[in-house]
Parts: structure tokens; sequence; C-alpha cells
């Protein structure tokens, strides 16, 4: 810390600031809270003027030396705040606001605020490269303006697009370029921006250079647009951003949330990092980022934040050109709306790339009004009515935990393109787990995969196809249900539209209320692959349509209904079907479909059941109570426990009739029955006169000899034609 004299810098930083208030050389200033700001020039010298009469403020809080400080603000015992430099007092005053504005104004780069409740009347407008760093929530800064603290950037001129540029391109061609400076920001409009707050939508870009002659912005990589369209009135606006700012280890307060309060708004900024900071008790938002990018909210808690006649809030709100923003590590709860909310209008769905990862959500859900590519990643949504609601081009859910809501754990909020949940836990789910019933046009993928479902009462996946759209690609694979109160997955198409791909895999269902899946007007291809099911309730476990339909390697158990339901071409193969309270499988009004090397157990009704079917295969199944598979267009063959073919050679003794029977093991009469003599006796002529369930007869024009066992034929009989 150096010699004695650097212990004593705050009794000399008094000292001498008292002296020179003493000798007129500087004003001690009024009542009226702003700052003042003193300077010593020779702390050495003025800690041994004679006749000084001033108090001396004693503190061993040396912060600008310990946390590598240039400002420390601080608090006496009357309420005055000081901001001290290493060697000069700053400013000093009731107003906080106006002393950590002098700070700032200063050029100072970390500012430390010791512990003590302050008071901000307005906010702190931050600059480039400040660091705002508190003593953590003994720190507690009570808002009583909009905001505690403001970072703000500017935006600039504009100029329109003189051509459609894809958002790849480096080169922006511009009607004028002399708004614009190398190493700026620019704000690029799309076909797709309106205006909210005043606040142009698009997407940020920073400018590498300008060629003013030729009109062209050279622009960094990264762009997440399509195109950028002229005739969409698209147009660059220039913006002088503020970056590379962080405030941490404090606590924002609000005594009266009666008006519309936040704890730190940014509006063009970049590189703002707000991390363990406590917010509650505000009026609006803990943290707003409006058209900020590269920015972070991470390792705070937000809480009693709202303001209820303005109907609002939230823990952190993102709007606008937002893009490549975190909000990681926070616990959320008891706010008026959301929990996060990214701000905005229906139709909009710019590209955002935010990421919400390791969150606590409590007491209500996290919200996108819109957006393009949102993440969500291991957070927890508990005790509130829905999880998350998302409009979001892109939706990607992993790894997390909705338990215990009144709602959905996802709410289909807009159009997507791809919504995806993987190894998330669903749990004591009210609602459904992921509710696209809004009918989403545009959607291309919807996946779920190696997620574990219990106690959803709705359905687990609800989702329809608008008339005149296709949705690519549905899969669910290596998901576990249990206990599910109505339907896993409900799909369907809604007049002429198509989803074209269906992939339900390696998936355990088990006490489910309703169907495990229903896709039975689904147009595309159908693979419901290595699934098992126990105790199904619905009046079919599995319905399947469209154009192929590929059941292989499943196992259902204990189904109250029907099993299998086939509406459409396909294979059925290699399944297990168990304990069934009707039909196993029932193919209807539909043709080719194969049902082979399939195994039945204990099923009530029909095994194989065909309702108006025409070339349905049924080849070697293990059968048990039977297969009702009318017409000759249906083949059914070589089925153990369902003869339809029997070969072999029968003996007995002529008696003198002129008729004998041959029994047989077919499961129905033959409708082929090929009988040949096998013994000299039986030599004469003879033909089928009978073919019934259990024997074929035949008749003799005469009588052949009599005899002890002399008369022996071969047989082979069918059921079947051909």
């Amino acid at each position: 810390m150096g010699d004695n004299l650097s212990l004593l810098r705050r009794d000399v930083l008094e000292i001498g600031g008292s002296i020179a208030a003493m000798s007129g050389c500087l004003s001690s200033g009024d009542d009226s809270g702003d700052a003042e700001t003193t300077t010593v020039d020779d702390p050495g010298e003025a800690a041994n003027v004679e006749g000084f009469a001033g108090g001396v403020v004693k503190t061993d809080h040396l912060l600008t030396d310990s946390r590598s400080a240039d400002v420390v603000v601080w608090k006496d015992e009357d309420g005055t705040v000081f901001a001290d430099g290493a060697d000069e007092i700053v400013a000093r005053g009731d107003n906080f606001s106006a002393v950590v504005q002098a700070a700032v104004d200063s050029g100072a780069s970390k500012i430390v605020i010791q512990d003590g409740h302050y008071v901000a009347p307005d906010p702190v407008n931050i600059k480039t490269g400040t660091i705002l760093e508190g003593m953590g929530t003994d720190t507690t800064i009570e808002v009583a303006g909009s905001a505690g603290f403001r970072v703000e950037g500017e935006r600039g001129e504009s100029a329109p697009l003189a051509a459609d540029a894809n958002s790849t391109d480096r080169l922006l061609s511009v009607t004028d370029a002399s708004p614009f400076d190398a190493d700026n920001l620019v704000l690029v409009n799309t076909e797709r921006t309106t205006e909210y707050r005043d606040q142009p939508y698009g997407e940020i870009r920073r400018i590498t250079s300008v060629d003013e002659a030729s009109g062209e912005l050279e622009l960094t990589s990264g762009g997440l647009f399509d195109e950028y369209r002229t005739a969409n009135d698209a147009k660059a606006i220039a913006i002088d951003d503020v970056e590379n700012v962080v405030i941490r280890d404090m606590a924002f307060v609000g005594t009266d949330q009666e008006a519309y309060r936040s704890g730190v708004i940014a509006t063009y900024g970049q590189r703002i990092l707000v991390e363990n900071v406590l917010f509650r008790g505000l009026g609006h938002s803990g943290v707003i980022y409006l058209s900020t990018i590269y920015s972070a909210v991470n390792n705070c808690k937000m809480h009693d934040i709202r303001y209820e006649a303005g109907g609002v809030g939230y823990g952190v709100t993102l709007a606008d050109a937002v893009r490549n923003v975190r909000v990681r590590n926070n616990v959320f709860h008891d706010t008026k709306n959301h929990c996060t909310t990214v701000g905005g209008t229906g139709g909009d769905g710019f590209p955002r790339l935010l990421t919400f990862e390791s969150n606590e959500y409590y007491e209500d859900d996290a919200d996108v009004h819109m957006g393009g590519v949102v993440q969500f990643a291991d957070n927890r949504f508990a005790n509130a009515e829905n999880g998350i609601i998302s409009g979001a081009d892109v939706t990607y859910v992993t790894g997390c935990e909705f338990r215990n809501l009144e709602g959905d754990a996802y709410l289909n909020r807009g159009d997507p393109s791809e919504v995806v949940f993987n190894g998330c836990e669903f749990k004591d789910i009210d609602g459904m787990g992921v509710n696209l019933y809004d009918h989403p046009a545009g959607l291309r993928k919807l996946t779920m995969a190696g997620n574990d479902v219990n106690g959803v009462e709705g359905d687990v996946l609800r989702f329809r196809t608008p008339d005149g759209e296709t949705c690519e690609f549905f899969g669910f694979t290596e998901n576990v249900h249990t206990d599910c109160g109505s339907n896993v997955i409900q799909l369907g198409e809604i007049g002429d539209s198509a989803i074209q791909e269906v992939n339900v895999l390696g998936n355990h269902f088990e006490h489910v209320d309703g169907f495990v899946l229903a896709a039975g007007n689904i147009s595309g291809a159908i693979r419901f692959l290595s699934n098992s099911m126990d105790r199904i309730g619905g009046s079919y476990a599995v319905t399947t349509n469209g154009a192929m339909t590929l059941a292989t390697g499943n196992e259902l158990r204990h189904y109250d209904n029907r099993g299998l339901l086939v509406k459409g071409p396909g294979l059925v193969a290699a399944n297990t079907f168990a304990g069934g309270g009707n039909d196993a499988v029932l193919v209807y009004e539909t043709s080719n479909v194969f049902v082979t090397n399939n195994k039945f157990d204990a099923t009530s009704g029909t095994d194989i059941n065909a309702i108006d079917a025409t070339e349905c295969k049924v080849v070697s199944n293990d059968v048990e109570s039977g297969i009702d598979v009318p017409g000759p267009s249906n083949p059914v063959r070589r089925n153990f426990g369902y003869q339809t073919e029997d070969t072999g050679t029968y003996a007995t003794s002529g008696s003198g009739a002129s008729s004998y029977d041959i029994p047989h093991n077919l499961t129905e009469p033959a409708v082929v029955a090929n009988v040949w003599a096998e013994s000299a006796d039986a030599a004469g002529r003879f033909y089928v006169s009978e073919k019934d369930a259990d024997t074929i007869t035949l008749t003799y024009e005469s009588a052949p000899p009599s005899g002890s066992g002399n008369l022996a034929w071969g047989y082979e009989a069918k059921t079947h034609s051909h």
C-alpha cells in the first residue's frame, strides 16, 4: 500500500477539499444536489496546513488500490456522496446520479461503488469502456427515475439501398455513403422491417471501410438475413455505439412501482455485460437491451418487478435489432408479465441469435413475441402458467426442465420454420407439452428427441399443417412418456397441405390415457419403428395413414382397445401385440399393406382384421386369435396358428364304401385340394366331392377293395387359389 501517508489518503483528500473551500479557491456548492468537483494538487502539503478547523472523515476503504479502481464512490453519515480518484475528489454532493455521472464523464474506466443505500433520481449515462462495480447486494441503488444506469449510442443519418443484396455479401450499395464511417455500426433494414417504439428493426453489422465515390459500404461477415430488398424500402442507418461496458456486483431496487422504472437500459450498445446483480421492486424491467448486440446478462436475480397500471413487469427485455445476446445463469420469479421477453410485433421474425441458458424461471414464463434463432438451454421452468411462449423463426430447446405448470410447457406464437426439443424433462403439466395447434404456417421441421415426459395432462405434442402449407420433417426419437392424461402425438393436415415425413423411433410410452400416435390423415411417409408401449387407453394405440407406413420392431402391450390402425399402404413387420382389448392390427379402406412376421398374444378381438382392403398380404405371422382378411385379392400365407396350406399323406382301410374323408389342419375350408393315390388299391377313378372345414371328401366311381390299411393318398390343401 506504500508509506503511512498513503494509508491516510481519505483524510488527505477531505482536508484538501476543506482547505480549498475555506480559502475561497473552490465553492462548496449549495444544497441543490449537484455534484461538486474538487482537486488537491499536493496532498502531502495540505495535510500539514496549520489552522485547519474542518471535520475529517476517516475510512479504511482504499478500493482504488485493492480493486484497481480509478474512482471510488461512497457516502458519509450525513448522506453526502463522494467520488474519489487516486489523487483527487472527483465529485461530491447529495445527488448520487450526478456524482456518478461526473465520475463517468471524468474518463474513469473503472468505478467502484462502496456498500450503502443510494438513491438514483436520474439515469447515469455510461460511456464506452466503463466498468461499474459494487460490493454485492450491500451496494443498493434505489431507482427513482426511469433507470439506474443507461447505455445509449446514437442513431445517425441513413441512406436507402441502391441495390438488392444478400446478407452474405460484404459490399452494400447505398445512394449516399457520406453519413457512414469505418469501424462504426450500421443497421440495415429488411423486407420484414417495421418500427416499434421508434426503433427500426433490422440487422446490425460493423463497417470495415467506406467508398464514397462508388457508394459502397464494406461490412463484416456473419450476416443472417436472406436478402436486403430495395423494393421494401431497405436502408442503412449509421450508429455510433457504446461498447465494452460492465455493470456488476450491486443491487437495483425500487420502492415505488407506479412508474416505468428499470435497472439497466442499453440502446445501440455492443459488448454490454450485466452480472452478479440483484433487481427487485422495479416497475418495468431489470435489464432492457434495445438494438444491442454481442452482450450478456449473467448470474443475476430478478423478482417482484411489476407496474400494475402500466401492465408491465419483466426480468430481461430484448427488443428491436438485438443479436447475439446471452442470458445465462439467472433466477427469475414473481414478475407481472414474463421473466424474459423478446419484444416486437407479430410478423417481423428477424434473426436474433438469442440464447437463454441455465436460468431458473418461477411463477412466470419466457416469452418471445418474434425473432429468428432463439435457443433455450438447461433452463428450469416451474410453478408458473406456461414455460416458453415463442414466435421465433427457429426455436431450439435443449436440456430444459418444465415442472408444475398450469398451462403448456411450450406455446407457439407466430409462424416458426423449425422447432426442436432435445433432452428436456416435462413433469406435472396441466396443459400440453408442445402446443402448435394454432396451425403455424411455414413450419419446415419439428423434432423431439431424448425427452422425459411424466404427468402431462394434455397432448404431449399437437400440430396441424394449415391449408396449402408443407412440413418437410417430423421427428420423435427416444423419448420416454409415462402417465399422460391425453394423447402423446397428434398430427393432422388441413385442406391441401402435407407433412412429408413422419419418424417416430425408439420411444417408450406407458400409461397413456389416449393414443400414442394419431396420424390418420397424413399424406407423407410414416415410420413407426422400435417403439414400446404399455397400458394405452385410446380407441387406437397408433393410427397411421400416408403415402407409405413402415411399422416395424414395435411392442404394444395392454392396450384397452385396438392396437394399430393402418389407413395407407405400407409394411407392418416384426411387431409384438399382447393383451389387447380388440383387434391388434386393423387394415382399413386401403390397399397394398404387407403384414408379416408379427407375434400376437391374448388379443381379445382379431389379430389381423382387414375391412374394405385390397391387395393386402398377411404372411408368416404368429397368430393366436385369428385373421379376418376376406377376399381373394388379400393373400394369407404361412401364418403360424392360422394354417392356410397343408400337405401330407393319409392311410385308412377299405370298407367297401365309395367315399372317404381325408382330415386336414387348415384354419378354414380348403379352396384348392389336390389328392393322389399312394397305394394300388387307392388308384381307382375318384374326384374331390367335398371340401369341409376339417376334411376333404373323395368319391370313387367304383368302390376300392376292402382291406386293412390298404388305401393311402397324398394330398395338398390350400385356403387360397394362388
